[in-house]
């Protein structure tokens, strides 16, 4: 029973302390001094969003104000009421003990140190400091476009960018728009230097500015390399036959392109108005700069063997290269002259004859003994055959190069070879 009445007696007492307590700080009999519920404070915001600079004061009293100033003490608030012209600005009150500055659309001028005031004796103020946070972009006014150059000239390239923080900037080549492949060249930095440049230079490249807020900028800028034409010809001679047509050909590379033509004795083929010449621009797939000028000649007569001539020119330099159309049918016929030629030994099992053509066997039996006394030393028996004896299916080979005799005469003893080994087996 007794320690029921004690406890209750400790409850009425506390509830008497609180009422008591309660009617002096009402009376002011013991007031205690506004203050900050929490320490200086550092927002950060990103430009274009709301900005929230916290105050929170505990026993603040009706006698007291509240306002909020910048760093140069210019008076933004009183209360809760707006004092700056700017309508960006509000005080808003979520709850009693809340004095927060509100900043909408926020910008990078809005940057800086707020700082939240109690009028009391001393002034106690509260300090924010502000940080607007700006994606980066890049200056197109002050970066590189397009650039064109000489071979061998040094190439600056800009990319001047802004953001706050400051970006880091990285520059890269681009190899394929499709699959936007790119390496990593040069150093990070606003300016990329390319000291004497060459045709392999040209192309895309890629300047990316990152501050790490919001999404990063890219700027591509294309470099063009000038340079004189450079004619390489597949071949220097060609072959064919009289009433036949061929085509010539020639690599031009250069860039820009200027005239390019085939020509003979100082006349441009493709003025020519007899139809016999035909003269065409074909472009390549795996060179941008690079391309094909071919020359059709049709109906080859006498006439029409000499040397041609491939040129190109444009605003730098001119360069050329010459070619020989030769008349095939003329080696052809120094092949198959009636001069006889040596005789090819082969060894046989079974057989001892000498395989020629019957225009060659004036007298067979003359013929057959100077075999035999040729085979005199041979302990195996043999077939001798003469290259000329048998023409193969590709002898009529002409539209070829200086390799044409070569490639003939081996074709023919290969063929002469196989079919003596189908005879002796």
């Amino acid at each position: 029973m007794r320690e029921r009445e004690s406890a209750l007696w400790t409850a009425g007492m506390r509830m008497l302390g609180r009422v008591l307590l309660a009617w002096l700080l009402e009376w002011r009999v013991l007031a205690a001094e506004p203050s900050f519920r929490v320490p200086p404070e550092n927002v950060t915001v990103v430009a274009g969003g709301l900005a929230v600079l916290p105050c929170s004061i505990i026993h603040l009293t009706a006698e007291h104000k509240v306002v909020w100033t910048d760093a140069e003490g210019f008076l933004l608030s009183l209360n809760e009421k707006r004092v700056y012209e700017d309508t960006r600005f509000s005080v808003e009150r979520p709850f009693k003990k809340y004095w927060n500055l509100h900043i909408r659309d926020t910008r990078p001028a809005d940057a800086g140190k707020y700082v939240c005031q109690i009028s009391t004796d001393p002034v106690k103020v509260k300090e924010v400091m502000l940080y607007v946070q700006v994606p980066a972009k890049i200056i197109d006014m002050y970066s590189s476009d397009a650039v064109t150059a000489m071979e061998g000239e040094t190439v600056t390239l800009t990319c001047n960018a802004s953001g706050e923080p400051a970006p880091e900037i990285t520059w890269f080549r681009a190899y394929n728009s499709a699959t936007k492949s790119k390496e990593r060249i040069g150093s990070d930095g606003e300016m990329l230097k390319i000291y004497n440049v060459s045709r392999d230079c040209g192309g895309t490249y890629v300047c990316i500015a990152d501050n790490g807020v919001g999404d990063e900028a890219v700027r591509e800028m294309e470099i063009t390399v000038n340079y004189a034409p450079e004619v390489y010809l597949k071949t220097t001679r060609m072959g064919q036959s009289r009433g036949k047509e061929t085509i010539l050909e020639c690599d031009v590379m250069a860039h820009p392109h200027g005239v390019m033509i085939w020509e003979r004795d100082g006349k441009d083929l493709a003025a020519d108005t007899s139809g016999k010449y035909q003269v065409e621009i074909f472009e390549t797939n795996y060179h941008l700069y690079k391309k094909t000028l071919s020359l059709r000649i049709r109906d080859i007569q006498d006439a029409d063997f000499g040397r041609y001539t491939c040129s190109a020119e444009n605003f730098i330099a001119r360069d050329s290269e010459s070619m020989i159309l030769y008349d095939y049918s003329l080696t052809l016929n120094r092949l198959t002259s009636t001069t006889r030629r040596p005789d090819v030994l082969i060894p046989s099992r079974n057989l001892h004859t000498t395989l020629r053509p019957k225009a060659w066997n004036k007298d067979t039996s003359e013929d057959n003994n100077t075999d035999q006394k040729r085979n005199k030393g041979f302990s195996r028996k043999t077939v001798l055959i003469n290259p000329g004896a048998i023409r193969g299916r590709n002898a009529g080979y002409q539209n070829s190069a200086d390799w044409g005799p070569v490639l003939y005469a081996a074709l023919t003893c290969l063929h002469a070879l196989v079919m003596a080994s189908r005879t002796a087996s």
